[in-house]
């Protein structure tokens, strides 16, 4: 099975991963595997672009949410509890991001997508 951007929770016994199942059209999920291997213990629907980052106390996984064009940080907790908001952005997506070691600072890449289309045809 394919899988991918493994991070190693703060305890080091427990790995959170990108994983494509074996049934076509499946989306990937991110799961959660014991550090010495074996099966998933939990499974989660986050999008697939979205770096997944441990909390600082290892009791949940944080990842993007980005709806309408604008990104978010929320916090999924282990123990099957609701996914709770960690910032409240108006605008711009977030590309990528990282605390620091104790937790109390916040880094983000963050912007907007611009596209140009333009058509140019007759070329003889």
């Amino acid at each position: 099975r394919y899988s991918t951007r493994p991070v190693i929770s703060p305890d080091g016994k427990q790995i959170a991963y990108l994983h494509w199942d074996e049934e076509p059209n499946t989306p990937p999920r991110t799961v959660i595997i014991p550090f010495t291997g074996g099966a998933p213990i939990k499974s989660f629907a986050f999008d697939p672009q979205s770096p997944v980052r441990w909390s600082q106390d290892g009791k949940g996984l944080i990842y993007i949410d980005t709806r309408a064009g604008i990104s978010n940080l929320w916090r999924q907790p282990l123990d099957g509890g609701a996914p709770r908001p960690l910032t409240d952005f108006k605008t711009d997506r977030i590309y990528n991001y990282a605390w620091s070691r104790d937790g109390k600072q916040l880094a983000c890449v963050r912007g907007t997508d611009e596209n140009d289309v333009v058509l140019i045809g007759s070329f003889q």
